[in-house]
C-alpha cells in the first residue's frame, strides 16, 4: 500500500530520499550525464537543486509507503513556471553545481541543451515559451521495487485532474526509449521524437502531451 501527498515544503530529508531514487533509476542514463555536464558524481548535486528550486517553482508530489518512505516521486512546473527562473532558485545549489561543471559541459548546455533541446520543445509544443505554457513534468521516478503498483499513475493523477478542471495542457519529456510505451499506456500521445549528439554518447528525446479527451 501507498499514499500520494504533495508537499508545500520538502524537508532535506525528503529531498536526499527522492535524489537516491534518482540516482538508482538513471544510473548510467546518457541524457542524465548531458545534464549533469558529463560528470556523473553532479548528478546527485545536479537533481538536488532542482527538487530544492522545485520548493519555489514547482509542485513536488511524493508516493510513500506505510513506513513513510518515499518509493516515488513527480516534480511538476506549472503553467508561468520553469526552473531556475530567480537568483533565488539558482542559489539553492545551482549555482554550486554550476560552477563544478567543465568548459565542455558548458559549452554544451549553451548549444544543445539551452539551445537545440529547448528548441526542439518549442517547435513541437508550437509555442516559444512551450514548458511555462503547460503542466510540465519535470521528473517522474519510482524506486524500481515498488514498479508496476500503480505508484507512476498515482503520482500522475493528481495533475491529470487539475488539467481536466483548467484546460491547461500537460506536456513532458523522457529520455529513455522504455517509457515510450509506458506513458503511452497513461494515455499520453507522442508527438514527436528525435536524437541528440552529445560527446558522452547520443540520447533519444521524445516529447509527450495528455490530448485533452483523456484528462
Amino acid at each position: 500500500m501507498f499514499r500520494v501527498q504533495l508537499l508545500k515544503d520538502a524537508s532535506e530529508e525528503q529531498i536526499n530520499s527522492a535524489v537516491e531514487i534518482f540516482c538508482i533509476c538513471m544510473k548510467n542514463d546518457i541524457a542524465t550525464i548531458c545534464l549533469a555536464g558529463g560528470d556523473v558524481a553532479l548528478v546527485a548535486p545536479m537533481i538536488r537543486s532542482l527538487l530544492r528550486a522545485g520548493r519555489e517553482f514547482g509542485e513536488f508530489y511524493v508516493a510513500t509507503d506505510e513506513k513513510e518512505n518515499i518509493i516515488g516521486f513527480a516534480l511538476y512546473a506549472p503553467p508561468g513556471q520553469a526552473a531556475y527562473s530567480t537568483e533565488e532558485q539558482r542559489a539553492m545549489g545551482f549555482n554550486d553545481f554550476w560552477a563544478q561543471v567543465s568548459d565542455v559541459g558548458k559549452e554544451y548546455y549553451k548549444t544543445h541543451l539551452n539551445g537545440e533541446w529547448k528548441e526542439y520543445v518549442n517547435e513541437t509544443l508550437q509555442s516559444p515559451t512551450a514548458i511555462r505554457d503547460t503542466y510540465w513534468l519535470s521528473m517522474l521516478m519510482v524506486h524500481p521495487s515498488h514498479r508496476r503498483q500503480g505508484v507512476a499513475r498515482a503520482l500522475i493523477q493528481p495533475v491529470r485532474e487539475i488539467v481536466a478542471m483548467t484546460g491547461a495542457r500537460f506536456t513532458l519529456h523522457t529520455a529513455d526509449a522504455r517509457n515510450v510505451v509506458k506513458y503511452q499506456g497513461l494515455g499520453f500521445e507522442l508527438l514527436k521524437e528525435r536524437t541528440f549528439w552529445s560527446p558522452w554518447g547520443d540520447w533519444p528525446a521524445y516529447i509527450f502531451v495528455l490530448p485533452r479527451h483523456r484528462a
